[in-house]
């Protein structure tokens, strides 16, 4: 979001945020649980997904951000998204512990250009 907060203004970055996550919730399921971790950072718990079906899901929301286009006064603008998969392991002690594996996946995802989905240990 910098960039375009840095480019448009915050105003423009607030309205990306509201329409990413209304293009995510579009495709989440019943079950899953969506919501803000800070600034630009999102999770979505998907209960009863494996790493093939929450990856697959997570290809999903970044294909339909890529071609969604952000409305924003007299802009169209293309917003993309990264994402981090990563399931629960025996060895959690903690859903911080998943989180955590997420987080290094993203990371992953955004060092190898953006728009990307990368599933942690893999």
């Amino acid at each position: 979001m910098k960039p375009l907060n840095d480019l448009h203004g915050h105003a423009a970055g607030d309205q990306a945020l509201i329409h990413l996550t209304e293009v995510v919730a579009q495709l989440t399921r019943a079950e899953d649980i969506f919501g803000r971790v800070g600034g630009d950072e999102f999770v979505v718990f998907m209960p009863y997904s494996d790493l093939r079906g929450a990856t697959a899901l997570a290809e999903r929301f970044r294909e339909a951000i890529a071609t969604s286009p952000l409305h924003y006064e007299d802009s169209e603008m293309t917003i993309t998204g990264s994402f981090g998969v990563a399931t629960l392991d025996e060895s959690d002690e903690s859903p911080l512990d998943l989180l955590d594996r997420a987080d290094r996946a993203l990371f992953d995802a955004k060092k190898m250009g953006g728009n990307a989905v990368k599933t942690a240990g893999v």
